[in-house]
């Protein structure tokens, strides 16, 4: 989980955009950044109200995963401070919960390898007689079998638990 006021009005995580202003071309990174790495923005309503301006999001609760935010709560500011509170509550699982999930380190794939072999198909003959639905799958399956090949598994408790008990 990251958290904390980012201090980037122009962004709007509901449609994946940005607005334009004076700080368009940062926010435009950070949206893309964070779109990078699959984080998921947990706040939707204004945290940041003053008298005289548009209330705007400036602040942000990442996750890697949908859903880990639970009963979000915008609650008045502490003091003189002009942004929310947000209260929370984080869920999590304990290690057996996991045991059965295999996730890829996609920062250490070799995508080289992959590319290569993506090139070398002829798509043209590969998918000329398929409609859109078999061809979708042809490519899915297809690149499924490049990541299983070139994706290293992350190292979670289940797969360090899974080292141990063998």
């Amino acid at each position: 989980m990251i958290l904390g006021d980012f201090n980037y009005p122009s962004i709007d995580y509901s449609k994946l955009t940005v607005n334009s202003g004076g700080d368009a071309p940062a926010a435009r990174e950070f949206l893309d950044k964070t779109m990078d790495v699959f984080l998921h923005q947990n706040v939707h309503e204004a945290t940041r109200i003053r008298h005289g301006q548009n209330p705007s999001k400036l602040d942000y609760i990442f996750t890697e995963e949908d859903n880990l935010i639970d009963n979000l709560e915008i609650l008045p500011p502490l003091g003189k401070s002009d942004h929310a509170c947000l209260q929370f509550k984080y869920l999590f699982g304990n290690a057996d919960s996991y045991t059965d999930s295999v996730k890829g380190n996609f920062w250490k794939a070799d995508y080289a390898a992959i590319n290569i072999e993506l090139s070398s198909i002829d798509w043209r003959a590969e998918l000329q007689t398929k409609n859109v639905t078999e061809a979708w799958i042809t490519l899915r399956d297809k690149v499924n079998a490049l990541c299983e090949q070139h994706v290293p598994i992350k190292k979670t408790i289940a797969n360090l638990k899974k080292c141990l008990d063998e």
